[in-house]
């Protein structure tokens, strides 16, 4: 099931039908791309990202959209104020051979920013920090609810 790691501690994640499986390290539902609105977000990852662009996954958790957008070809940094999931953010890149710049705060600028967040959106100063991270004519994908 979603929630039962293999006995090696690992989750399969397929995300793509044709790509081998991503595998992220023991994590809760959120984490593992089960979620209703990881889902949605990997549909715009697999529908917006084109090779070479700058991407930025805000509220990264386990790094599963910077992990898929890294492996459509784009140029991602993960963002996450959570050190532990900064952490496992960390060992899933490189479980899945992939570069991905892992920071606390962005500093620099985006065609495209992923901010599967939820309500952090309204946080005081959130969205302004992901529109100043926005270059000439990038998008901001949220989740409207």
């Amino acid at each position: 099931t979603p929630t039962e790691p293999a006995p090696d501690g690992l989750l399969p994640i397929r995300l793509h039908p044709t790509p081998p499986s991503y595998m992220v390290d023991k994590m809760t539902v959120y984490g593992q791309g089960w979620h209703t609105s990881t889902q949605w977000y990997l549909k715009q990852v697999e529908a917006l990202v084109k090779p070479g662009q700058a991407v930025l996954d805000f509220g990264a958790g386990t790094g599963i959209l910077a992990i898929d957008a890294a492996r459509l070809g784009a140029t991602v940094t993960a963002c996450e104020n959570d050190s532990g999931a900064m952490d496992l953010c960390r060992r899933n890149v490189v479980l899945n051979w992939l570069m991905v710049a892992c920071v606390d705060v962005p500093t620099e600028t985006y065609d495209l920013i992923f901010a599967n967040i939820g309500p952090g959106i309204k946080e005081p100063g959130v969205r302004e920090l992901l529109d100043g991270c926005l270059k000439p004519g990038g998008r901001l994908v949220l989740e409207v609810e």
